[in-house]
């Protein structure tokens, strides 16, 4: 370990330039991977192909169609006797069954055209809301005198919200929010009335957004904040700064990584940035507090110093980054893929961060040569 330390010392410091140039390289074809990031989640692609859960559900959708619901809410005065806003409801629910969108669609409308077709003379064409309101409250009043009709679940208390449910193809929270825009699309409601996506899904789309969107505040308020407290720690400016590519490169390639082979970034891998910082500013700090030691002995020579620092924390940081990345590499055999990314990817981070601190960082403090305090 320390002749490997030895070596990366004065490889850094003697070939700085190449080191940088390898190193942009690397940082460029990170970020244009990055463009090809999916930031999405879908809860069920946590699991591998062949878990049961995930079989289970492929084998519903195969024999019975989508069973994942949308739930709707129709709003009207006296929105079950209204003839003009239930006749929009059906002509809605009949395009939603006709799109790729939704395999089926429910709600009371159902039941008040089965009853007219009842009461007609039974035909399939007669399967249609009654055309005026006093043939609609007859269909009602005799609807209602059975003692088991029940409508509770599908209109509100006060009678001003009709439920309309679709059932759409399990999907990720932006295929899901993709097909509550285009069911939305399909409805013609008059002016009276007005639609709202209601239910678990629309909840469940806002919630992974806000997930991602917060961690990744989270991480860039946390990325300035250490930066310029390691500014203030060792002041030193431009010294603060050149720790920045040699920080934010590592994250740029294994975000560029998942980007290129398809792993989203979501509620799991979202968390691997903040993993990954932190563990790269643990061995960032080490390296800064030596190279500021060393610069003293060396009276201000940069090469010397940088030679030295890695020389000396080197063995220590190989093997702590060693030991984390078998770590996290365990993670691979879990039956959770998001699971087994995460793992896989912070082990890839952890070793991308060993040699930013021991290649990238000393041959940008070689090349820029910053003013460090040895007081």
């Amino acid at each position: 370990m320390q002749i490997w330390a030895d070596w990366l010392g004065r490889f850094a410091a003697r070939r700085s330039g190449q080191v940088l140039v390898v190193a942009l390289f690397c940082t460029l074809l990170g970020a244009w991977g990055v463009t090809r990031l999916e930031v999405d989640t879908y809860s069920i692609d946590y699991l591998r192909e062949t878990h049961e859960v995930r079989q289970q559900s492929d084998a519903i959708e195969q024999n019975f169609g989508p069973y994942t619901p949308i739930e709707f809410l129709v709003e009207a005065d006296d929105v079950l006797y209204d003839v003009e806003v239930l006749s929009a409801v059906a002509a809605w629910q009949d395009a939603m069954v006709a799109s790729d969108v939704a395999g089926w669609s429910r709600s009371a409308v159902d039941r008040i055209r089965r009853l007219e077709q009842v009461l007609g003379d039974g035909k399939p064409e007669s399967f249609r809301v009654p055309e005026d309101r006093e043939r609609l409250e007859q269909a009602l009043l005799l609807y209602e005198s059975d003692a088991d009709a029940d409508l509770t679940s599908l209109v509100s208390a006060d009678g001003r919200q009709l439920r309309v449910t679709a059932g759409v193809e399990m999907g990720s929270a932006q295929e899901i929010g993709v097909a509550i825009d285009a069911l939305t699309a399909l409805v013609s409601l008059p002016d009276h009335a007005t639609l709202t996506a209601s239910g678990y899904l629309p909840l469940y789309v806002k919630m992974m957004d806000f997930i991602v969107t917060s961690q990744v505040r989270s991480f860039s308020l946390a990325f300035l904040l250490i930066f310029g407290l390691l500014g203030v720690l060792f002041r030193s400016l431009r010294l603060a700064l050149l720790a920045i590519p040699a920080n934010l490169g590592p994250l740029l390639c294994i975000l560029g990584f998942m980007g290129m082979t398809g792993i989203r970034l979501d509620v799991a891998t979202v968390t691997i940035s903040a993993v990954v910082l932190g563990l790269i500013v643990d061995d960032t700090t080490q390296f800064m507090y030596r190279f500021r030691h060393e610069m003293k002995r060396a009276e201000g020579d940069h090469v010397v110093a940088v030679e030295r620092a890695v020389s000396g924390i080197g063995r220590a940081v190989l093997v702590t980054s060693l030991v984390l990345a078998a770590g996290f590499s365990v993670l691979v055999i879990a039956t959770v893929k998001s699971v087994a990314w995460f793992g896989v990817l912070v082990a890839m981070a952890v070793c991308m961060a060993l040699l930013a601190d021991l290649l990238v960082l000393p041959a940008l403090i070689v090349r820029f040569r910053p003013y460090v305090s040895t007081k």
